[in-house]
């Protein structure tokens, strides 16, 4: 049968909520990483750095095909700064780009921590996120 030969990782299936999932841990070491995904992810970490000034993103993408995961991942290693809770997805990335992986593993050990900055321009390092999209019922 196909089932027999073919397995879906447990966190592939369920949808990610950026506000809901925020610190769940499962949705960050489930998160299957693609050459794309790791091209966004590696983008916001460069813009991190005090001398780029390009620092706007615009996601788009088919229903379904990832965008809230990515986002919840590179907002993870934005703020969190616990190596533990990266080990999965760190080796997973690792398979498939060392240099992605060691962005991140670099990005993690170091004293940077981005602060979310909305309507306060008083810190000198912030990085301001906003992210936008419909929910459930609002379409």
């Amino acid at each position: 049968m196909l089932k027999d030969i073919i397995s879906i990782a447990s966190g592939f299936q369920s949808s990610v909520n950026i506000e809901y999932d925020f610190n769940d841990e499962s949705k960050i070491s489930g998160f299957i990483p693609t050459s794309s995904a790791l091209s966004v992810i590696n983008s916001i970490l460069e813009n991190t750095d005090n001398g780029c000034i390009e620092r706007a993103k615009i996601l788009t993408g088919a229903y379904g095909r990832g965008k809230s995961h990515i986002v919840l991942v590179a907002l993870a290693v934005l703020y969190n700064k616990d190596a533990d809770k990266f080990k999965k997805l760190i080796k997973r990335i690792r398979k498939l780009d060392t240099e992605s992986a060691q962005r991140i593993e670099n990005y993690i050990s170091s004293k940077k921590k981005a602060t979310a900055c909305y309507h306060q321009r008083k810190q000198r390092q912030s990085l301001t996120l906003v992210f936008t999209g419909i929910t459930a019922g609002t379409a």
